[in-house]
């Protein structure tokens, strides 16, 4: 799946997050869409970044189903999911 195919202007903005964000978390994303972009697999971005296939198949699928924002939204992480802290 992660065939990732960045046109001109998302790879300009992705290399700017790259040189820009202080999040790691964003940083990891925006590297893993530029590698995959260059050709890389999935497995060898998910060995690089020390991550697992699946989360690098879930970055991609954010950045493709928020095509109509901008990147910076793209990359961003989601919601956590899960069940909502209780009080204690």
């Amino acid at each position: 799946m992660p065939g990732v195919t960045l046109n001109s202007k998302e790879r300009r903005e992705l290399e700017e997050w790259v040189r820009s964000t202080e999040t790691a978390s964003v940083l990891r994303r925006v590297q893993a869409l530029l590698w995959l972009d260059e050709g890389a697999s999935a497995e060898e971005v998910a060995e690089l970044l020390f991550v697992s296939r699946a989360g690098v198949y879930k970055w991609v699928r954010q950045f493709q189903e928020r095509h109509a924002l901008d990147v910076g939204n793209r990359v961003a992480e989601g919601a956590p999911g899960g069940r909502p802290r209780t009080v204690q």
